[in-house]
């Protein structure tokens, strides 16, 4: 915070200091003859004599005084698009579990641990199914840089039901439009997922 009011402060001056400059100029070749100006400035400048005490000034451009006012601009601007990358902004992710593939295992979804990797944060599964997660994540990243998988598991007796989301290849398939991609709707701080049904432990590998 304190860099960014350097900057500010930085910027200010600048944008300040370029009619500043300019007027400084112009008083100080005022006070010469429009031979001694035309000496000092060759043809850049125009010169028109009104009167014998008072010579009018034309400027053509005045690259000082131009590069200090775009300078400022420059600066703070940079300086207000950085700020705006500062701290953390709050992702809400959405998704439902539904139960494996022809079977009825009750509503005990909340009986089981939906985790994420590597970082894991607030989130809760309700009996039937849905889920919610809510982590603050830097802005200048996004869900995905933050958090690689979800993973959620459930013991039902002695059965072990899973199901995994790969973020990064998720976010990948919906941009390119792929129907397999597991994620419903992406907004800038929200995802939802489509509805994910649990597999039994072991059926991975087969």
């Amino acid at each position: 915070m304190n860099e960014n009011l350097i900057l500010y402060l930085l910027a200010g001056i600048c944008i300040v200091a370029s009619p500043v400059l300019f007027f400084v100029r112009d008083q100080m070749l005022r006070q010469l003859s429009p031979a001694q100006i035309k000496a000092l400035l060759g043809a850049e400048e125009q010169v028109e004599v009104t009167t014998p005490k008072s010579t009018k000034l034309v400027m053509k451009f005045h690259y000082p005084a131009a590069f200090l006012l775009l300078a400022g601009v420059a600066l703070a601007g940079s300086t207000l698009y950085i700020s705006s990358l500062a701290g953390d902004a709050e992702w809400v992710i959405l998704g439902s579990i539904r139960p494996p593939d022809g079977l009825d295992i009750g509503k005990v979804f909340d009986q089981g641990h939906l985790t994420l990797y590597p970082t894991d944060v607030a989130k809760s599964v309700t009996k039937n199914g849905f889920y919610e997660i809510k982590v603050k994540i830097p802005r200048s990243r996004t869900f995905e840089d933050e958090i690689a998988m979800i993973h959620y598991s459930l013991d039902v007796g002695d059965k072990s039901y899973f199901f995994d989301i790969r973020t990064k290849v998720s976010l990948d398939l919906y941009n390119t439009g792929d129907p397999t991609t597991s994620i419903e709707n992406a907004d800038s701080a929200t995802r939802k997922y489509k509805p994910v049904s649990l597999r039994m432990v072991g059926e991975e590998n087969r």
